[in-house]
């Protein structure tokens, strides 16, 4: 398999998030995709074309394919605050479906990981 250098997967994550905020979703998907397949599973860019993948599925309201990415995504271990945006998404992606109990918890996670809980 061939190994891309930091510059060069930088630049497929660039060139994805591009598409993604010109509403290009099909590219977007293709290059968050190709994106994956040069990182390692459970690393930084990984974890981020991994969450690419799940808001390009949210944006045209695919929730089972953004909860799937989510999973991929969180699957290599504890989140860091950095992460918790994963958190945003998986609530995102269960008010799609109704599932508003559990967004409602996943939105709670998020705002405990990310410091913005509110003290009561």
């Amino acid at each position: 398999m061939v190994e891309l250098t930091v510059s060069e997967r930088r630049a497929i994550s660039v060139l994805a998030f591009m598409m993604f905020r010109m509403r290009r979703n099909q590219s977007a998907e293709h290059y968050y995709r190709a994106l994956a397949k040069f990182c390692s599973p459970g690393s930084r860019e990984y974890r981020q074309a991994m969450a690419g993948l799940a808001a390009v599925a949210i944006d045209t309201g695919s929730a089972d394919k953004a909860q799937a990415a989510i999973r991929e995504a969180m699957s290599a271990g504890a989140l860091s605050s950095q992460d918790s945006a994963l958190l945003l998404m998986k609530a995102q992606s269960l008010w799609l479906q109704g599932r508003t109990e559990e967004a409602d918890a996943a939105l709670q996670e998020y705002r405990f990981l990310s410091g913005t809980r509110k003290e009561h």
